[in-house]
């Protein structure tokens, strides 16, 4: 057991070592450089646009709720996931987003395997999308063999995906929880079957609307996120084409999910390494737009989360199956005798 603690604890290191890696090699006075010159207005819209992105994404996941009768309002949707996000800035492979299914089972009375499946249901659309964008950019910029061989890997990925899905629609989450308890997986089986069972519902009639919103929420969230980090190069004076660099940090989206580093240290630099090196893009170009755009997206989704922890208050809720209001008096009781 200890030997397992200690190797997941030495698989996280893998990022920071990749980091101070390209930081060892990298010219350090075109860093400095580099941050010092930044202007600071791309870089507060930057900052801004994260307020916009919860809104919408938080818009989403309560229509996915919806869907699985989880009548849970819009102004807490948007309070959990902001903390939530908050929290996923600076844990390995984004975990803290599973938070604000705490929030929800705590206030609604629900499972936490519920709960989460709606998180895992929000993630999985983020993760088909900035997919997309990460094959779609490596076949275009990689060249030919380069990008056969990325669009074989994606094509695998789909198969086995699809595999999983049509297997876990049919078994269901009892047979789904079974099956992967015994890699010791169960809980996460069924969540995954609770969160592909949600999904699927989109496809019926009564899915339409939060289908619509899926489609919507999903491709504005994305290109948002593709804004925000070519605001940041525009900061810094990077002159890196804005396709380019939405392949490149779609890709390094998707690593950073890896349980390799923390906030994508280290893993989101070679994956841009990897993207924006061909169009001309020096490493210290790479490590300083990355440390600017950890410090601003991360940072300023922090920020947001720890307003709405300290000054927007949940509301309190009865127990579960209690009654919301207290019992009334008897008639007379209490009052004052002449």
């Amino acid at each position: 057991m200890r030997g397992r603690r200690l190797g997941r604890w030495a698989l996280r290191w893998i990022g920071p070592a990749l980091f101070l890696a390209f930081w060892y090699v990298s010219d350090h006075a075109q860093i400095r450089g580099l941050l010092g010159r930044a202007r600071w207005l791309p870089l507060i819209g930057s900052a801004a646009i994260n307020l916009a992105l919860l809104v919408i994404k938080a818009w989403r996941w309560r229509e996915i709720m919806k869907l699985q009768a989880i009548d849970y309002g819009f102004a807490p949707s948007v309070r959990a996931y902001t903390i939530a996000s908050a929290i996923a800035s600076w844990t390995p492979g984004r975990l803290g987003d599973f938070t604000k299914a705490f929030s929800v089972s705590r206030e609604k009375g629900i499972s936490f395997g519920r709960a989460a499946s709606s998180v895992i249901a929000d993630r999985l659309l983020d993760a088909f999308a900035l997919t997309l964008v990460a094959a779609a950019g490596a076949g275009f910029l990689l060249g030919p063999v380069g990008g056969t061989v990325t669009w074989c890997l994606v094509a695998l990925a789909g198969v086995i995906a699809w595999v999983l899905y049509r297997w876990t629609s049919q078994a269901g989450p009892e047979k789904a929880s079974a099956a992967f308890g015994r890699v010791g997986l169960a809980r996460a089986g069924r969540e995954l079957g609770d969160a592909i069972a949600g999904l699927e519902q989109m496809a019926t009639p009564s899915g339409r609307r939060p289908a619509l919103v899926a489609f919507v929420s999903t491709l504005a969230s994305t290109l948002l996120t593709f804004l925000q980090g070519y605001l940041v190069a525009v900061s810094l004076g990077v002159p890196v084409a804005f396709l380019r660099l939405a392949a490149g940090l779609a890709g390094a989206s998707i690593a950073a999910l890896l349980p390799l580093t923390i906030s994508g240290i280290g893993i989101r630099e070679a994956t841009l390494a990897f993207y924006l090196g061909p169009g001309g893009i020096s490493l210290p170009q790479v490590v300083s737009f990355s440390v600017a755009f950890l410090l601003v997206v991360s940072g300023s989704a922090a920020l947001y989360g720890a307003l709405a922890y300290m000054f927007w208050r949940a509301p309190v809720t009865p127990p579960h199956g209690a009654s919301a209001a207290a019992p009334a008096a008897p008639a007379g009781e209490g009052s004052p005798r002449g």
